[in-house]
């Protein structure tokens, strides 16, 4: 699932975009110039972004407080809830206070923050807004005697949209309006930071009812605010999503990135094994290994529980 999610988050496309540069968000961030040296970080940075929102963040929001909410911490932490008083129990606050609970005998997440659920209808799969404050995700996972991990910090809102499969952990995610911070550890050792700013962004999230297939999307404005990372902003756009057959890597579909000046990389997937990069129209055939790189699958190594 990891190496699927990383690569289905560069998938779906639409040749129509905007040029970005003419509305810089009010923190006076202006548009990154897309240039043959930072294209292919900038692609793979959108891919990451959108697959920790699709696997850390609405997963655990969904996974943790509506299908399988925490209850009782494993530690001394403590996780306070709030429900609808009408009798159907939903989630209408949670309080986490350094709640531990266990994945599994070498995984465990921490959970920190306070959330606040407004549902849309009394529909069960009703979609639903959240307003995150300071929310941590930390997660830890010991492989063979070498702790990883990563934490995921959030602030904002989103709204969510259930996947229509019933039991399955996963959701669409639209309107959010987010900080995010990511940190990836090893051996409580902060090895790779990244921040953004997420504005009108959605991350679209579906499954093929008769096939089994995933689809997944992302649109909206990414701000890049890490101290590692290129100040300043781009726009991102995938329609339709992809459909994939669950291979290693996605089958068709492409991502655009826009910067300044309607600069852009483009990624078109041909089929599994086979891609281009087109960067201000000059393009580059890769592989699945290629995309596999891109998307950096060492950060992806415990980002799916």
């Amino acid at each position: 699932m990891p190496g699927l999610v990383v690569l289905l988050a560069a998938c779906g496309g639409d040749h129509d975009h905007q040029p970005v540069d003419s509305a810089p968000p009010s923190d006076g961030a202006r548009a990154i110039a897309v240039d043959a040296q930072n294209a292919e970080p900038l692609l793979g940075e959108v891919m990451f972004v959108t697959n920790l929102v699709a696997l850390n963040v609405a997963y655990d929001l969904n996974m943790y407080s509506v299908v399988m909410p925490v209850t009782a911490c494993d530690n001394d932490g403590t996780v306070a809830r709030e429900s609808e008083a009408d009798g159907a129990g939903r989630v209408t606050a949670i309080h986490y206070e350094s709640c531990r609970i266990s994945l599994g005998p070498d995984t465990d997440l921490m959970l920190d923050g306070d959330l606040v659920f407004q549902y849309d209808s009394a529909d069960p799969a009703s979609p639903f807004q959240v307003d995150a404050t300071a929310f941590v995700s930390d997660l830890r996972e010991d492989q063979s005697g070498t702790v990883y991990g990563n934490r995921t910090r959030l602030d904002g809102t989103l709204r969510m949209t259930p996947d229509p499969i019933a039991g399955l952990p996963f959701a669409s995610v639209s309107d959010a309006g987010l900080t995010l911070a990511f940190e990836y550890l090893e051996e409580d050792q902060v090895v790779d930071v990244r921040e953004w700013q997420l504005r009108h962004f959605a991350v679209p999230f579906a499954v093929d009812l008769m096939t089994g297939g995933m689809g997944i999307g992302a649109h909206g404005r990414l701000t890049l605010t890490g101290p590692d990372q290129p100040a300043g902003f781009v726009d991102l756009d995938t329609d339709p999503l992809l459909s994939t057959s669950m291979a290693a890597c996605p089958d068709s579909g492409g991502l655009t990135v826009t910067g300044a000046q309607d600069s852009q990389v483009r990624l078109s997937v041909q089929h599994a094994d086979e891609a281009v990069i087109t960067t201000n129209g000059l393009a580059r055939l890769v592989d699945c290994g290629d995309l596999l790189d891109l998307a950096d699958p060492m950060a992806a190594l415990v980002i799916a529980h």
